[in-house]
């Protein structure tokens, strides 16, 4: 079997869950912190999708990333992590209130723009591990890292799910694909995507390098 060599990493922190262990490695299983590692694939008919080759829960940031690490270095020792998305936000707007990005997904969403909730009404393992993720996964991967929002991207590309093999059924699994999805699609520059990012008029973002957060809406100059 041959090693791939572009992987996607995507996250969904979502905390402990049904974990109640206090000294819990993060390997028990029964956290709602989803993790997906993937690989670009290509299909019989040449177009290129994503591949899930291993995904799984975790209650904490480091379970999570140990997780990941070991998998990578025991059976995927000839792959490389070209980009990370992250289903958390990754940067704030001086009034700590609605961002623009998110104004601009609601916009895109029309009636279903419930899915995206304010930054200020989101609960702390959404707001913290996120943050706390992209810290380390810089240290480690030093690849871009992209925010990302599986419940939007499920309504704004409907063909999403059929271009992913081996799609996870667990919710947090599921979402943490989704949000690989959109971290290939960063390195990729798909056409009809777009950093909504750059759209944010005060962003204040509490890490020392730059995120993005690339969503399948497309610009002005690409309709």
């Amino acid at each position: 079997m041959s090693e791939p060599k572009d992987v996607f990493l995507g996250f969904d922190p979502g905390g402990r869950g049904a974990c109640r262990r206090k000294n819990c490695d993060g390997n028990c299983g029964k956290g709602n912190f989803g993790w997906s590692i993937c690989a670009s694939h290509n299909q019989d008919a040449g177009c290129l999708c994503l591949k899930v080759v291993k995904s799984g829960v975790s209650c904490s940031t480091k379970g999570a990333l140990d997780l990941v690490k070991g998998y990578l270095s025991r059976d995927l020792r000839g792959g490389y992590v070209q980009a990370v998305g992250i289903d958390a936000p990754l940067f704030y707007n001086c009034t700590g209130e609605d961002r623009t990005v998110d104004k601009i997904i609601r916009d895109k969403l029309g009636k279903a723009h419930s899915t995206v909730i304010p930054v200020n009404s989101l609960k702390g393992a959404c707001l913290v591990q996120g943050i706390l993720l992209a810290v380390q996964i810089q240290r480690i991967f030093e690849c871009p890292i992209t925010e990302a929002h599986p419940g939007a991207l499920r309504l704004i590309d409907t063909c999403m799910p059929g271009r992913i093999r081996g799609l996870p059924s667990n919710e947090h699994q599921r979402d943490a694909t989704f949000a690989a999805y959109g971290a290939r699609a960063m390195h990729r520059e798909e056409d009809g995507w777009r950093d909504i990012f750059k759209e944010e008029p005060t962003p204040i973002v509490p890490l020392e390098f730059r995120v993005g957060y690339w969503m399948p809406i497309p610009g002005l100059d690409q309709v």
